[in-house]
């Protein structure tokens, strides 16, 4: 992990975010980034990770990092918020739900 969030620590179009315990215990993290889909004319931000602890989840952690990222977008200029999820995540889904997000396509990948 720390090698990946080296690799964009000076890219402006990056940030991150922690909550920690009050025992200084890391128990969320989130990033996202800043871009301009050629699909749409304004500037976007995709929320590329949220981690909640297990032991953390339901107090609030994951809303309150969400919170941070849509803040940060607006600050930023973007007029819009994506994410991407796993099919398989549901509650992942109904956390996003929600927080307002919709369901609006389907991935793939391919592993090269």
């Amino acid at each position: 992990m720390r090698t990946r969030l080296e690799r964009v620590a000076d890219d402006p179009a990056y940030e991150h975010w922690v909550a920690e315990a009050p025992t200084g215990r890391l128990v969320g993290f989130a990033a996202g980034h800043l871009l301009f889909p050629v699909e749409y004319d304004a500037l976007a931000a995709q929320l590329i990770a949220l981690v909640t602890a297990e032991s953390a989840r339901g107090q609030g952690v994951g809303s309150a990092l969400c919170a941070e990222f849509e803040e940060w977008a607006v600050e930023q200029g973007a007029t819009r918020v994506l994410l991407n999820s796993s099919a398989a995540r549901t509650e992942a889904h109904a956390f996003s739900t929600r927080r307002g997000y919709t369901a609006s396509g389907v991935r793939f990948m391919k592993s090269l």
